[in-house]
């Protein structure tokens, strides 16, 4: 390992030390508050959906170097991502929605779509780099 990759390491484990401390102060927050607003649940969305992005991508390096599931850790992720693009466009249609519930709707119908193109561009770099899989 070259000094880039262990400074690159310890960055990495000195922000998820950070992020497990933030998301055990949040939880504790959460439960003593009944309200919380749409803009915070599109934050932790996002912040969620990144979190498992990097989680995946880098589990699907280290398992890619011993066997072959990029391709289908992909395709299954794709269908996971079209499946509840499907849900939150149903759920918008109720008429019945709060103006906030349509707001946190619509944020998460972005955040889906903005990982289904992610999942595209990696399916396309995979096919580039690796062709046979």
């Amino acid at each position: 390992m070259d000094s880039t990759q262990k400074e690159n390491l310890e960055m990495v484990l000195g922000q998820i030390k950070s992020a497990q401390h933030h998301a055990d102060e949040l939880a504790k927050i959460v439960k003593s508050k009944p309200n919380i607003e749409a803009w915070v649940v599109a934050k932790m969305q996002r912040a969620s959906t990144d979190l498992s992005d990097i989680t995946h991508y880098l589990d699907g390096l280290k398992m890619e170097q011993g066997g072959n599931i990029t391709k289908n850790y992909i395709e299954r992720e794709m269908d996971m991502v079209k499946a509840e693009l499907n849900q939150v466009k149903s759920q918008l249609e109720n008429s019945n929605l709060s103006e906030s519930d349509k707001m946190m709707l619509k944020s998460r119908f972005n955040l889906l779509t903005e990982k289904k193109e992610r999942l595209n561009m990696r399916s396309s770099f995979n096919t580039q780099i690796y062709p046979s899989k």
